[in-house]
């Protein structure tokens, strides 16, 4: 469904949601190509410039999700950004980086899979 080639850099401490998301999304964006990282330091170290959307945890020992968000948009401005975490601490500074325009979706675990669709069927 998507119109052009897509790549997504998927960032998740935890390797089963890692491989739950990435079968999902294959499922839905055949022609998705789907890199992993399990942190940020490790997203930031793969992350290149034919990226077109990154799925992140917030929460990563190190480098922060938040940290890994304001990176990225630094070094592309216009990939997508979907953020999702665990923890309701974050909800005033998602909803704020949503309208400003900084992240395009969030989400609170657990949620339903049909969001990641929605994010990425955003272009």
């Amino acid at each position: 469904k998507t119109k052009y080639m897509s790549k997504l850099l998927l960032v998740d401490s935890e390797s089963d949601i890692l491989e739950v998301y990435s079968t999902y999304l294959k499922q839905k964006f055949s022609d998705l190509e789907i890199i992993t990282a399990n942190s940020a330091f490790e997203a930031i170290k793969l992350f290149d410039h034919s990226i077109t959307h990154l799925i992140t945890e917030l929460e990563f020992p190190g480098i922060r999700g938040l940290d890994l968000i304001w990176k990225i948009r630094d070094l592309k401005p216009n990939v997508g950004i979907f953020a999702h975490t665990g923890n309701w601490d974050y909800k005033s500074t998602l909803s704020s980086l949503l309208v400003l325009n900084k992240i395009q979706g969030y989400a609170f675990k657990p949620h339903k899979l049909e969001l990641l669709y929605d994010f990425m069927d955003l272009d």
